[in-house]
């Protein structure tokens, strides 16, 4: 009775550190910097800086073993010319939220700081396809910019990009969306009775953990309709609803 509950014991320990939540490491270098860029809308494309032009918040995301990626292969802004967009990583049955969160509070330019600990729902030993989700702060908090997600669009101009249909923004004020290439690293951690290293999620080159971001993220600005627009668009409803009512 003892040996067998030992060996139960035992086999709990086992699965237990084999599930054991993993670490990586949320920051980047000179050669994938993070990038605001208004080229679609008549402007210029630089490095995030701290202080200039408000802060930016990023969210690592995983997605499910259970799903196909499939169109997320690649450059995802690539995919999203084709008529897609980001509306899925609003949908917690394919991505999944690891808690590993940053900001540009550094003084380097483009860089994310970042926490470099525990990656929840991402076990140690465990090769995950990754994406890193960026935003300007005054889009909100994590939960707002994914609810944005499923009406928001991506659009192609200049040889660049733009994001439309995210209501409740400030005219005259800059807000950025964006999301960084695919990933696929295995989370560090106490796999039984090894260690595996702690990736990080960006590097100029891939490592034994796997394939890293290893290109610029940008984050491409959000059109907001200038007031007069509204109102227009306002003008244009009433004129129409007193048509038919005419007829």
């Amino acid at each position: 009775m003892k040996k067998i509950l030992l060996t139960s014991l035992m086999v709990t320990l086992v699965t237990g550190a084999a599930f054991a939540q993993g670490s990586v490491t949320l920051a980047n270098n000179a050669s994938e910097p993070i990038q605001t860029n208004t080229i679609a809308l008549g402007g210029p494309s630089g490095n995030t800086q701290s202080g200039v032009g408000g802060t930016f918040d990023y969210e690592v995301l995983t997605y499910s073993t259970s799903g196909a990626l499939g169109v997320y292969a690649g450059n995802l802004p690539g995919y999203l010319t084709q008529g897609g967009s980001l509306s899925p990583l609003n949908n917690t049955n394919l991505w999944t939220d690891t808690g590993i969160a940053g900001t540009n509070g550094n003084s380097f330019t483009g860089r994310v700081t970042g926490e470099s600990g525990i990656a929840g729902n991402w076990p140690a030993g465990q090769t995950n396809d990754f994406i890193v989700l960026g935003w300007s702060a005054n889009l909100g908090s994590l939960s707002t910019v994914l609810a944005d997600l499923s009406t928001a669009t991506l659009n192609a101009q200049n040889g660049s990009y733009f994001w439309t249909g995210i209501s409740g923004l400030t005219a005259g004020v800059n807000y950025f969306l964006g999301a960084s290439t695919v990933g696929f690293l295995e989370a560090g951690g106490a796999v039984g009775t090894q260690t595996v290293p702690t990736p990080n999620l960006f590097s100029a080159a891939s490592s034994a953990s796997g394939t890293p971001v290893t290109s610029s993220t940008e984050l491409y600005i959000v059109q907001v309709p200038e007031p007069t627009t509204f109102a227009l668009m306002g003008l244009g409803a009433a004129s129409l609803l007193i048509f038919r009512r005419r007829q």
